[in-house]
């Protein structure tokens, strides 16, 4: 009987610093790897900087083809922008013009590469 009594006494005393240790462990694991924990912060961290990363990229790609249609404006209509856009989209040449053709390595036809007017 002394025994049991020894051991119960010892379970309690042990008992309060094994649970202050299981809620430590607990917090611990959560901070490190939970949903706010700092794994979470780096990978959050990588992700914000590749979509900065295209962001810049987009918004470059903006700027070119804001340039490119405000040429295309009446009020600033370049004639050369409109004869080129014009010919790429019909898919039609002047009879005057030079056609170069070339062969593409993974396609085997023809395509023209640049077209232009004698004694250009």
């Amino acid at each position: 009987m002394m025994l049991w009594l020894e051991i119960r006494r010892r379970i309690r005393v042990m008992l309060g610093p094994l649970v202050m240790c299981s809620v430590a462990a607990y917090f611990i694991y959560h901070a490190t790897y939970g949903d706010r924990g700092f794994f979470a912060v780096v990978t959050l961290n990588e992700r914000i900087a590749e979509a900065e990363q295209i962001r810049a990229h987009v918004a470059e790609r903006k700027a070119g083809l804001e340039a490119r249609v405000a040429l295309l404006k009446a009020e600033s209509l370049d004639p050369d922008l409109l004869e080129e856009r014009t010919r790429l989209l019909l898919d039609m040449a002047h009879p005057n013009d030079r056609i170069i053709l070339y062969r593409s390595k993974d396609e085997g036809r023809e395509r023209p590469v640049r077209v232009t007017r004698p004694g250009e």
